[in-house]
């Protein structure tokens, strides 16, 4: 009966040592980034650039919540649609036109832009008919995307030879 007891505890205790490094490596994917230049995102963690401002991505329950904030912490971009982060996705950050881009498997390419003022951005998603867009598409962030996407872009006008 007493061996019992310590073999009930040690079960115990190894069940909570477990529970506490399954919870421990679930938060080390979140990472900090500094000195990023822009680019492409395939993991949650704080993108510091260069300017001070900052792209943060989240896991949030199962859905990949974003922002885009100046050094100061105004936000300039916050994601409005939710993508799962158990289908693809990438975000990437344009610094030369200081676009943001995003595509998930489930719910298709955006963009986000200032708008004609330069002050506001804007999302658009991607669709048949923004052949201008679709053209702007940066290649390192093409190159990464499923093969479907690739497809749907070519065929509305992306020039994968650019």
């Amino acid at each position: 009966m007493e061996q019992n007891r310590l073999t009930n505890s040690s079960l115990k205790l190894l069940a909570i040592s477990g529970l506490i490094c399954v919870l421990i490596s679930s938060c080390s994917n979140f990472r900090n980034h500094y000195h990023w230049k822009g680019g492409l995102i395939e993991s949650p963690g704080k993108y510091f650039l260069n300017s001070g401002n900052v792209v943060t991505v989240i896991d949030k329950e199962g859905l990949l919540n974003y922002t885009f904030t100046t050094a100061y912490g105004d936000t300039l971009i916050k994601s409005k649609e939710h993508p799962s982060v158990y289908q693809g996705w990438l975000i990437y950050w344009d610094s030369l036109t200081q676009k943001l881009w995003v595509q998930s498997s489930d719910i298709g390419i955006y963009v986000w832009q200032k708008n004609e003022n330069q002050e506001i951005y804007g999302e658009n998603a991607i669709g048949p008919n923004q052949t201008m867009l679709i053209e702007a598409i940066p290649q390192e962030f093409f190159n990464s995307f499923p093969e479907a996407d690739k497809e749907f872009c070519r065929k509305y006008g992306y020039d994968s030879a650019k």
